[in-house]
């Protein structure tokens, strides 16, 4: 019985061995497999890297303003009032400098990086 099987399986084997098979991988799969791994690990830590200095800068701000507003709640309405006039080229240009250190951190270091 077992004799019989695993001679039934040794053909099967051999047939399986002599066939073509019905499809073929490119030559340069496990290339581009290996570098869309690599692609993703590397934007994963520079955003996560970016998060982190992000993160330091802007907590301590956050929780400075806080601390500030709750000691002076008029400060609030003062200054929600005034955000279109006095605060706005503040906020666009603080906006402005992120986009330039996330494109300078993130987007550049990734083209570069990957490249290599």
């Amino acid at each position: 019985m077992k004799e019989e099987a695993y001679n039934e399986m040794d053909q099967l084997i051999g047939q399986v061995l002599k066939e073509e098979p019905e499809f073929s991988l490119p030559a340069d799969f496990a290339n581009r497999v290996s570098r869309k791994v690599g692609d993703r690990m590397l934007r994963k830590r520079l955003l996560s890297e970016y998060a982190w200095k992000v993160g330091v800068i802007v907590v301590p701000l956050l929780i400075l303003a806080g601390i500030f507003f709750y000691f002076d709640p008029k400060t609030i309405s003062q200054m929600l009032s005034n955000v279109s006039n006095e605060y706005l080229p503040y906020i666009l240009l603080i906006v402005l400098v992120g986009l330039v250190i996330f494109a300078d951190q993130v987007i550049l270091r990734f083209f570069l990086l990957r490249r290599k």
